[in-house]
């Protein structure tokens, strides 16, 4: 799905509450609502932004790529482990991430140095769990990181691979490992469970073809572990797999990513949505740089506003106390990126209507008055969830009463069946200018979700 722009959203919502403004008679706007009407008719709107964001920390690693990343959410830090740089030498080096910077971490035992390695936070355990990777010699070995320190665990399970997928199942207390490849081309299909103590191989009526290179993450809301893509020794994959515990399930979405391997993958709690970025491309292995969710049933893909370049073997995970979706290093055909990346809030484009049943919307910045606007409801946007105190127009705060309340009005005043909300702002607040013919609102949920809208105007003395 795309974004819509928020004129688009502005010229439906003026046909659909049938206001005969002088400017839809004119042929420009007819022409303008008759591309409209053609963008829907070949695009599902999704009327959300999201933006990436490039962090500029004053430490970072320098391991470039095939690092594994995953959040810790007991501490409330990111964990990155291993990985290799630009002289292909692997590392043995474990960083933290706490939303600003990185930390060196100093422990005592150290697992051997490796790249291809795979990571889940084990939530019931308190602990990261890693298992196999490659550093000269592919492992099989299994260990936990508690925080301060790793410990290696005396188990058997799963053979020496590289390049597995893994994730918590947090509805059945269980870390999820899939496939990965003993040597290229060897990619592997089986499925493994473990609990703490023990591996357990799961043997379910319906497996995934084999694959190595792919990225698993967990659906909180779906409970479902959730697999996409990758190498099949023999062609890259865009199919999409979940897990319930006992079966694994085929989806098939209407639109999906092309095929890819060594993607990024994470769950965003937030928006209930799982997030793909990047990855190296078949046949050519051009890399990407295009962010996609998945909904639980179909994959879209979704315009940013800022990304990184195009990289495969990056490391991303989601940050739950910050609400952000962590990307670290990647490479690309000609360059290896130690960058850190966080995916922001998403951002609803919120439709406005200055002087609700006006046109062309004139104010008087010195005229001591009172200008109400509309921000009308959707499906994507619950107007009784905006936090008021933090709604601007022009960088005018929203007019108080003085019993202290905001001047705010619900009514569903386009008729749609959403609930809208009228607030008022003092012209003498606004910041705006002669010969300005935009104003811009923003604000915030009551969750953190960003809002933001604009429409015309006209200043007049």
């Amino acid at each position: 799905m795309i974004y819509v722009p928020p004129v688009f959203a502005k010229c439906v919502s003026l046909v659909a509450t049938a206001k005969q403004r002088v400017v839809l008679r004119k042929s420009f706007y007819i022409a303008l609502l008759l591309g409209t009407l053609f963008f829907f008719s070949v695009l599902s709107a999704r009327a959300i932004l999201v933006a990436w964001i490039q962090k500029f920390p004053i430490n970072s690693p320098q391991i470039g790529y095939y690092s594994a990343m995953v959040y810790d959410s007991d501490r409330a830090k990111t964990v990155l482990f291993g990985g290799t740089a630009s002289d292909f030498v692997s590392s043995n080096e474990t960083w933290t991430w706490d939303g600003e910077n990185w930390t060196k971490q100093s422990p005592v035992n150290i697992p051997p140095a490796r790249v291809a390695t795979t990571m889940a936070y084990d939530k019931a355990r308190g602990q990261v769990v890693m298992f196999g990777g490659g550093g000269g010699t592919v492992y099989s070995d299994t260990w936990v990181w508690d925080g301060v320190n790793w410990y290696e665990k005396n188990v058997t399970g799963p053979q020496a691979r590289v390049h597995a997928s893994m994730a918590y199942d947090a509805a059945r207390g269980q870390v999820v490992l899939f496939g990965g490849s003993v040597g290229s081309p060897s990619p592997l299909g089986d499925t493994w469970v473990w609990d703490g103590i023990t591996w357990t191989q799961k043997f379910p009526t319906t497996i995934p073809p084999v694959r190595s290179h792919a990225r698993m993450v967990y659906d909180e809301v779906r409970q479902q572990t959730v697999l996409f893509g990758g190498w099949n020794g023999t062609t890259y994959a865009n199919d999409t797999w979940v897990w319930d515990g006992n079966n694994w399930t085929q989806k098939f979405s209407t639109n999906a990513p092309p095929p890819r391997t060594d993607y990024g993958l994470a769950y965003n709690a937030h928006t209930q949505r799982v997030v793909l970025f990047g990855g190296i491309l078949f046949p050519s292995n051009p890399v990407d740089n295009a962010t996609w969710e998945w909904d639980g049933a179909n994959w879209m893909q979704v315009v940013t506003t800022s990304s990184p370049s195009g990289r495969g073997g990056l490391a991303m995970t989601y940050d739950a106390a910050r609400n952000q979706i962590v990307l670290f290093g990647g490479v690309s055909t000609t360059e290896i990126f130690t960058e850190t990346w966080v995916l922001g809030s998403p951002i609803i484009s919120a439709v406005i209507d200055i002087k609700p049943g006006s046109y062309p919307n004139s104010i008087n910045l010195g005229s001591n008055g009172v200008i109400p606007v509309a921000i009308l409801g959707s499906s994507t946007l619950d107007v009784t969830q905006i936090k008021l105190i933090a709604v601007t127009l022009a960088n005018a705060p929203v007019r108080f009463r003085s019993n202290g309340q905001p001047m705010a009005s619900y009514s569903d005043i386009n008729g749609d069946g959403f609930t809208d909300i009228t607030v008022h702002f003092s012209t003498n607040d606004l910041q705006l200018s002669q010969g300005d013919v935009q104003a811009d609102l923003t604000g915030e949920l009551i969750d953190g979700t960003l809002i933001e809208g604009s429409d015309s105007v006209r200043i007049v003395p």
